[in-house]
C-alpha cells in the first residue's frame, strides 16, 4: 500500500499536472508527469472514471495494480514528481500484469527514477 504521503490528493495539484505536465498514452493508461523541485517527496494520482466500469470492484483493481506497479518508484524517486495515471476503458478486461507493464513503461519514457 502507498503511504498517504505519497499520494497526489489536492485537486489543484491535479488541475496543475493537467494543465502543465508532459502527457504520454498507451492502451491502458494516459500519464501526466509534471516536475517539482518544491515537493518534499513525489505524489502519485490515479483516476479510474466510472465511465471506464460502472463496477467499482474493477476500479478498484484497476487502482491496486497501479500503486503496486508504481508505488515503490514514486517511494524511492530522488527528484520529486506530480504523477497521474489516468486508465482507459480497455483496462478493465486485461490481466494485471499487463497493466503493470504497461504502467512501468510509460512512466519510464518521460521519468528517470
Amino acid at each position: 500500500m502507498l503511504p498517504k504521503k505519497y499520494r497526489l490528493t489536492d485537486k489543484a495539484d491535479f488541475d496543475v499536472v493537467f494543465s502543465k505536465g508532459w502527457r504520454i498514452s498507451g492502451r491502458f493508461f494516459v500519464v501526466l508527469v509534471l516536475e517539482k523541485s518544491e515537493l518534499f517527496n513525489s505524489l502519485l494520482g490515479i483516476i479510474v472514471s466510472s465511465k471506464v466500469s460502472k463496477k467499482a470492484v474493477d476500479r478498484n483493481r484497476i487502482k491496486r495494480v497501479v500503486r503496486s506497479a508504481l508505488g515503490q518508484s514514486i517511494v524511492e524517486s530522488k527528484t520529486f514528481y506530480l504523477v497521474v495515471v489516468i486508465a482507459k476503458a480497455a483496462a478493465v478486461t486485461a490481466p494485471s500484469k499487463l497493466l503493470e507493464e504497461e504502467a512501468i513503461t510509460l512512466l519510464g519514457k518521460i521519468v528517470r527514477f
